[in-house]
């Protein structure tokens, strides 16, 4: 999940396998459902009668009733939350017809939310709300045949539903459709056509893709070379946290690439993306230190640079929140370690296990053994052992070593008899990771 190209003076590298990476990884950035429960953006209901009022056109057979009355089971607003009860009253409204619940249950067949987890139950349920129109469901449907979830991977069909999303303006089916121009996934590959797609997103605010706009005129590839605008690209993406383009940004300042050089802005921005885990400007800001010393570290006594947890600004944290609000689950990840230790805002374990979820839901494995190591001492949420081994064995699946660690342990600790004697050897689990930690 970290970004690690590099770019600018040196953008050649590297750029298309991130680009490619960051395209496969827009699955939850079509998922309005996880987003909708997260934030609780439902109609507001005045009183409980009105509440009692939609259970009632609910069980009546409404389908606009039930795909609402799912959604609020899903948020816990109004009604306890429950996601088996929202995949019931989804799955009703869908059998109806109601688009928006075909999407719905979709999401939780592909999440395991309320249901059996069944990726072929997920495709088939966004198909018929795709094929409504519906342009979340066209997106996903598009995604499932890209990365083959649930169907055979088709890259024709893939890039057939990415442009019925698209040409509704969805913009990470914009920046999608990009990707299959400039791979040539499923069409002939147009690198004008692939630019097009990607300012359509860009100009959305879509973080990879202003990215990709900048790797585009710095290459001058679908587009006539224009350093000055790829370093305009770049700045977009950066202030919004995106750590590639950051790091990019800092090798235009380095380079004076479409700006004045300027090692100190280099500096800067290498550090940003250093902080988020991007080795190359790791690299870059180490390399920045042997010519530039005073840009780096203030003075002309270098030491080695290390990156590792600093006091952030409310300004850097507010970058971190862009970032995270748009899906990106490493920024999700770090922004809930600000939240945890106080890092550039006030701490606050519940907001701390709130972006550690949702990054977690996003397949993030630091994000998991964070969550994991939430729920296992009760910081942020209700102490659960079993929600806890849940999220741990999610890291643990994708190689997390320190979760498979605290699996051990959880095993040693909470499985025995509460009796049986404790061993001097078992030593606590390790908290939650720190700011800097990444996932490969």
């Amino acid at each position: 999940m970290r970004d690690s190209t590099p770019s600018a003076g040196n953008v050649g590298r590297g750029a298309d396998a991130s680009a490619r990476s960051s395209r496969n990884e827009q699955w939850l950035a079509v998922l309005f459902f996880v987003l909708l429960v997260s934030m609780c953006v439902l109609p507001g209901l005045k009183s409980s009668r009105e509440i009692r009022a939609l259970r009632k056109a609910a069980e009546r057979g409404d389908a606009e009733a039930q795909s609402l009355l799912g959604f609020r089971c899903a948020a816990g607003e109004g009604v306890k939350k429950s996601f088996s009860e929202a995949a019931k009253w989804f799955r009703k409204a869908a059998e109806q017809g109601s688009a928006d619940a075909q999407f719905a249950l979709g999401v939780c067949c592909k999440f395991g939310d309320g249901v059996e987890k069944d990726l072929v139950e997920a495709a088939k349920w966004f198909r018929a709300a795709a094929e409504q129109g519906s342009a979340d469901a066209q997106f996903a449907l598009g995604l499932c045949y890209t990365l083959g979830d649930g169907v055979e991977k088709d890259p024709g069909q893939a890039a057939k539903w990415h442009r019925a999303a698209a040409e509704q303006g969805k913009a990470g089916a914009q920046f999608a459709l990009g990707g299959c121009y400039k791979f040539g996934d499923g069409v002939e590959k147009d690198p004008i056509e692939a630019a097009k797609w990607y300012r359509a997103a860009a100009e959305q605010g879509d973080a990879d893709a202003q990215f990709a706009m900048g790797l585009c005129y710095t290459l001058g590839d679908g587009v006539e070379k224009d350093p000055a605008e790829g370093m305009k690209w770049f700045r977009a993406a950066a202030e919004q946290g995106k750590a590639g383009a950051q790091f990019a940004l800092g090798e235009c300042y380095k380079f004076g690439d479409g700006v004045e050089k300027n090692p100190v802005e280099a500096a800067k921005w290498y550090r940003l993306a250093a902080e988020q885990g991007d080795e190359g400007a790791k690299e870059a800001l180490r390399l920045l230190g042997e010519t530039y010393p005073e840009a780096v570290f203030g003075s002309e006594e270098s030491e080695p640079f290390e990156v590792g947890p600093r006091g952030f600004s409310e300004g850097e944290v507010r970058s971190l929140l862009k970032a995270a609000e748009q899906g990106d689950a490493a920024a999700q990840n770090n922004l809930a370690a600000c939240y945890e230790n106080g890092d550039g805002v006030e701490k606050d374990p519940k907001q701390a296990a709130k972006w550690y979820r949702r990054a977690a839901r996003r397949g993030y494995a630091p994000a998991q053994y964070n969550l994991g190591m939430c729920c296992l001492r009760g910081d942020g949420v209700e102490k659960n052992i079993a929600e806890a081994e849940k999220w741990l064995a999610e890291a643990a699946d994708q190689g997390d070593e320190d979760a498979k660690k605290a699996l051990k342990l959880i095993k040693r600790k909470y499985k025995r008899a509460e009796q049986a004697p404790k061993s001097p050897e078992d030593p606590e689990p390790e908290g939650p990771v720190d700011f800097f930690r990444g996932g490969e």
